[in-house]
């Protein structure tokens, strides 16, 4: 396989990601809280509204969703991965948080009822929704009239984390840039296609904003490289492509870069999203 031709749906099914997800899931929830306070407050969410977050994962911010409109208040939690979704449920049980529910899905096909939300969220994951628009199509299926959906992306991938990860390895490949299927995370970078993707199915009040907010790691540099090397599933191809004799010398740099933004035992990088809400 080349670093070109991710298959995308085995990266995010494999068995391996469900026992990566199912050591990490509270540590990268609490590290990406900014993450998910700055996407709860587009999606203007209050008590006792449905909810649907598309692209839960193992949970994240499916179960902080739950908590935030409460017990009169549901969520479903939509994710291609099975696996994905057994974490999320043990960490539901574990919190013991009731109102929420999750299920295997595709979001171009979603197992709802039309008009049956009040609202969708989805933190990074529209980037990798195909087709684009008809899944867009299924999100305002679903919408009531009045509900919203909010989204998250990435900016630009030349910002410092991914600089300093990712980065790192294409320099010691002799690469100038991500191949064109690594590059999906980005495809919503600039202003322009998902804004036009969702006029197209058929959202009013379409609306886009650019924030950094801080990717917080409790814990050394040493352990935030260990991580991203064994999690960033959807770039192993690239870490795959490290010859032996570049090997330590690629993670000596990654980690040194991750070290510099350390603070007080913390490491605070700050990082680039879009913000897009639209509704119906």
């Amino acid at each position: 396989m080349t670093a070109d031709q991710v298959p995308v749906g085995e990266v995010w099914r494999s068995p391996e990601r469900t026992v990566i997800l199912r050591r990490t899931a509270e540590r990268n929830s609490a590290s990406s809280a900014q993450h998910t306070r700055t996407l709860l407050a587009a999606a203007d969410l209050a008590h006792g509204q449905a909810v649907v977050d598309l692209a839960c994962g193992p949970g994240d911010p499916t179960l902080e969703i739950a908590q935030r409109v409460g017990p009169a208040g549901s969520v479903v939690g939509i994710d291609p991965s099975e696996g994905a979704l057994r974490v999320a449920s043990e960490r539901a049980e574990k919190a013991g948080i009731h109102n929420v529910r999750f299920q295997v899905s595709e979001a171009s096909t979603l197992p709802l009822e039309a008009h049956s939300v009040d609202r969708v969220t989805c933190r990074f994951g529209v980037m990798f929704f195909e087709p684009l628009v008809p899944s867009l199509v299924e999100v305002h299926r679903v919408l009531r009239p009045g509900g919203r959906a909010a989204f998250m992306v990435w900016g630009t991938f030349h910002q410092p984390h991914f600089e300093s990860t990712v980065g790192v390895i294409l320099r010691h490949l002799g690469k100038d840039q991500l191949p064109a299927n690594l590059a999906t995370p980005f495809r919503f970078a600039n202003p322009g296609p998902l804004e036009d993707a969702l006029g197209s199915a058929g959202f009013k009040g379409v609306t886009s904003a650019t924030a950094t907010v801080d990717w917080l790691w409790n814990g050394s540099s040493v352990e935030a490289r260990d991580d991203f090397r064994d999690g960033a599933m959807f770039f192993r191809p690239l870490l795959d492509a490290i010859p032996p004799a570049s090997q330590d010398a690629v993670w000596t740099e990654v980690e040194a870069r991750l070290r510099s933004f350390a603070q007080e035992g913390t490491l605070v990088i700050p990082e680039t999203v879009r913000i897009i809400t639209a509704s119906v």
